[in-house]
């Protein structure tokens, strides 16, 4: 039963023929366990992800049920699927994420060492489990990380069947088309390889060209009129597929779309009415969209071709033209297996406990429209929006133990406001020394994070990478006893030397000096979503850079961003420390969350949140025993700012309109947002 290459469907009665086949191959599995002495409870073992939140798992929940409402004879655990897999036989079934999206994509039958991503399912198969509630956008995993994902949450990947619901389209992620795992077993038939073809294919298609006039059901326009003038309106037959805005009765409060379901993509006319309808909302009329009320409602559509609510007129018509086409294709077609592991599990595994958590304070997502009261108001110190400084405590400390590889991931959540605000923005940094070479008086720091920023013309972002010297320049151009260089390196990416925090020593600008190293480069920013991983490690313990003339040696450091939705890597820059070596890591790491310019206190709401940090090197050696938030000084009116503790070392920030600090976060000095027992 394959076609393409790809798994079809079965009928009825074909399933259940290999239906019998699979128990026969699982009875005789169970026997050749029982002769060998397996003890069915090793067997049946708990699975627990190698991660800061460590979740206890019952053991029979750590092997799962595959096959949904077909009995427990039917259950495929760790020892009948090494049989299959030492057969040759895939072990487990992948699908489309949404498959009302994309009928052309059949169930297949993979090797659980294959990497995919994952949609994890509650007991109620009704209900649409965000990826936010099991850990975000993890990207593609092997199956057994899949598993011991879905289980720190208290949840299951999805079967076949509840994928065929379809009630998980639109999670989140930008997975709804793409292959993700099944938790429905494989049939004995159906067999997994890895492949490399190369197939020429001449193929002459002769149609008859015809022109059809039909008159289309529904208009369209653009999702924010205010933003893309050039766009009119137009009438479409609602089997097309185009994004939606969803509008409540009052047509001036603005509906954010994680009002309703998040960034669910292109639907046909039906279903975005059923979305709307299942939130109690309708879709935007042309009338309302021509209010603009709904601009910077999320997920990037405003420049998009939206449903509207309003019926064409009997003039509006379509014409669809077909054409005769002969067509010459060559196909290479090549599966690689990729295993990926989440970051987040290369911590000692931990047992914490939150202790500033989702119930402390109070937010409205964002979801409220709220005035800006303090905008017409002079922007002060006293009354724009402060940082947010974190930190966490080691065992070892830093100080003792330097470290010299360590991630970080930050994640966008919630922007939408600072697009329709149009100015100011956001950067989160991490922040960090190196240990004080022996002899010298001086050390070496910096800081690196993503930058988001607003503008009349949408969202921009920013990847930034900075180290000082250790000294600053004397404003002659000499250089004060102890000072040491941070240079870009032999082969530096995207860094430069640069006059640092010359705004507050405009002296050392205006003379054409320089105080360190800076390494920049833009990216496509979004309103929701975005996640990057930061890693920052010592590349090269003795590196040489010739600059200026000059031949420099000491310890290389190289900052990379991966991209977590794209899947791409990107080295942003490498700098050299000036007679450090293999001995100077990182002594301190904290982060700090802040404005960028002036900010007005309510000016906008945003959400971010950071993961981390995740020590690479030395491997295995330090525990967290807390992450914390410095709170605000008593001094600063502005006190709409909100810190909680997620699983996995994660903490969420929310500043802006609509938001309220836990009192513990709310003072100088701050608190513990989650503590940890060490291994």
């Amino acid at each position: 039963h394959r076609e393409g290459g790809s798994r079809v469907l079965l009928s009825a009665h074909c399933a259940a023929s290999k239906a019998m086949v699979l128990k026969t191959i699982l009875l005789l599995a169970a026997l050749l366990v029982a002769a060998q002495g397996v003890d069915q409870q090793q067997v049946q073992r708990s699975r627990i992800m190698r991660t800061g939140m460590s979740v206890s798992v019952d053991d029979k929940a750590a092997t799962r049920q595959m096959t949904q409402n077909h009995g427990d004879d039917e259950l495929v655990g760790d020892s009948s699927r090494e049989v299959l897999e030492s057969a040759g036989i895939g072990s487990t079934r992948t699908w489309v994420g949404c498959p009302k999206r994309d009928s052309s994509l059949s169930q297949d039958c993979k090797g659980g060492d294959e990497a995919h991503y994952v949609r994890c399912c509650g007991d109620d198969i009704t209900q649409r489990q965000s990826h936010t509630s099991y850990g975000g956008c993890v990207g593609e995993l092997t199956y057994d990380e899949a598993v011991q994902l879905c289980e720190r949450y208290n949840l299951h990947i999805c079967s076949a069947e509840e994928l065929e619901t379809n009630n998980q389209c639109g999670a989140g992620c930008s997975v709804d088309l793409k292959e993700v795992w099944t938790s429905s077993p494989c049939d004995a038939s159906d067999a997994t390889t890895t492949t490399t073809t190369t197939t020429t294919t001449t193929t002459t298609t002769t149609t008859t060209t015809t022109t059809t006039t039909t008159i289309g059901s529904t208009r369209t326009w653009v999702g924010c009129p205010k933003r893309d003038s050039s766009l009119s309106q137009d009438c479409k037959g609602g089997e097309e597929a185009h994004y939606v805005r969803c509008c409540g009765d009052d047509i001036t409060q603005r509906q954010s779309h994680t009002s309703y379901g998040g960034c669910v993509g292109e639907l046909t006319y039906d279903e975005a009415v059923q979305l709307c309808e299942r939130y109690n909302l309708h879709i935007c009329s042309a009338e309302e969209l021509e209010t603009n009320n709904q601009c910077g409602a999320g997920c990037a559509i405003d420049r998009k071709e939206v449903w509207t609510s309003s019926p064409c007129d009997a003039t509006d018509a379509s014409t669809t033209t077909t054409t005769t086409t002969t067509t010459t294709t060559t196909t290479t077609t090549t599966t690689t297996t990729t295993t990926t592991t989440p970051f987040w599990s290369m911590n000692p595994m931990q047992s914490c406990s939150i202790l500033v958590g989702d119930s402390a304070g109070s937010s409205d997502n964002g979801s409220v429209d709220h005035p800006c009261t303090m905008c017409s108001e002079q922007c002060t110190q006293t009354v724009k929006q402060k940082a947010i400084y974190l930190g966490w405590d080691f065992d070892p400390p830093l100080t003792t133990q330097n470290i010299f590889d360590v991630k970080t991931r930050i994640e966008w959540v919630s922007f939408d406001s600072l697009e329709d605000y149009g100015k100011n923005g956001i950067y989160h940094a991490m922040k960090f020394s190196m240990a004080r070479k022996s002899g010298e008086s001086t050390n070496f720091g910096g800081y690196m994070g993503p930058q988001i920023t607003g503008k009349s013309s949408g969202l921009s972002g920013q990847h930034l990478f900075s180290m000082w010297d250790t000294v600053k320049p004397n404003t002659d151009g000499t250089s004060p006893s102890g000072r040491r260089l941070a240079v870009p390196a032999a082969d530096p990416g995207f860094c430069e030397r640069n006059c640092q925090d010359c705004g507050l020593h405009p002296e050392l600008s205006a003379a054409g000096l320089t105080t360190g190293t800076q390494c920049k480069t833009s990216y496509v920013a979004k309103p929701s979503g975005q996640a990057f991983i930061y890693r920052i490690h010592m590349s090269n313990p003795s590196a040489q850079s010739v600059f200026d003339g000059d031949t420099y040696y000491g310890a290389e450091w190289e900052v990379t961003v991966q991209d977590v939705e794209e899947g791409t890597d990107m080295l942003l820059g490498r700098v050299l420390l000036v007679n450090d070596t293999s001995s100077e890591g990182l002594q301190s790491w904290t982060n700090f969350h802040e404005h960028i310019g002036c900010t007005p206190c309510d000016a906008f709401y945003e959400k971010t949140i950071v993961h981390g940090p995740v020590i690479v090197e030395p491997s295995g050696v330090h525990t967290i025993l807390s992450g914390k938030s410095a709170g605000l000084d008593e001094q600063y009116t502005c006190r709409l700012h909100r810190e909680i503790a997620l699983p996995d070392f994660g903490i969420q920030m929310e500043t802006g309109p609509g938001v309220a600090a836990d009192p513990s976060t709310d003072s100088k000095g701050g608190g513990n947002l989650f503590s940890c027992t060490g291994r």
